[in-house]
């Protein structure tokens, strides 16, 4: 599904990866590894088009994004290190803000349903603003719920969570898979997920 062909990136004039090769068939997580500087979100900003790569090509579907770009962006969410959380909403104006602004949205389930599973059932109505770190980055993890989407790409998405949280991420992860979707995200905690590549920048 996801192809990524000699991806060079320069970021300031300095290297930060290149020749970069890898493939994603359906229901596959890849897992980003790298000390900090390395390039992981580099990485990641190009595979979801916020950055072009100096050299290489990204396929979908075996098609260039290039080509299929509206298809493609219908087909994935973005988390990156900012949440994207609006401090002047409420946790549940944030997911229908989010739904508005997606392409697909699932059918599946609704938004308080979506608030009990990542355990904000009980801040609906609060501002976001006054959630913590971790509440909010629960909330963020609430819109790939909401969002019908085949790739996750997750930009250390453990960040914040305890661990009641980074397990329901990964409960997450599974059930994305199960139903064919894929990933590739960047930690720094192992995942122990059986459909897991590693890539170590």
């Amino acid at each position: 599904m996801l192809n990524v062909h000699s991806l060079t990136c320069l970021r300031n004039k300095q290297l930060l990866f290149s020749n970069l090769n890898f493939n994603l068939a359906s229901s596959e997580i890849l897992h980003v590894m790298g000390a900090n500087g390395s390039g992981k979100t580099s990485l990641l900003q190009i595979v979801v088009g916020l950055l072009k790569p100096y050299q290489g090509e990204i396929y979908w579907k075996n098609v260039s994004v290039m080509t299929c770009d509206a298809d493609y962006r219908a087909n994935l969410i973005y988390l990156g290190h900012r949440t994207g959380i609006k401090d002047g909403l409420t946790a549940l104006e944030n997911l229908k803000m989010a739904v508005k602004l997606s392409q697909k949205t699932s059918k599946r389930l609704n938004y308080q349903s979506v608030l009990e599973r990542v355990g904000l059932e009980k801040f609906s109505h609060v501002l976001s603003q006054h959630l913590s770190a971790g509440q909010r980055q629960r909330l963020a993890l609430a819109r790939l719920l909401l969002v019908e989407a085949s790739l996750w790409v997750l930009d250390e998405p453990f960040t914040s969570l305890d661990n009641e949280a980074a397990t329901l991420l990964k409960t997450l992860l599974q059930e994305h898979v199960a139903r064919g979707g894929i990933s590739v995200l960047t930690s720094h905690q192992e995942l122990n997920l059986t459909e897991v590549k590693k890539l170590l920048l």
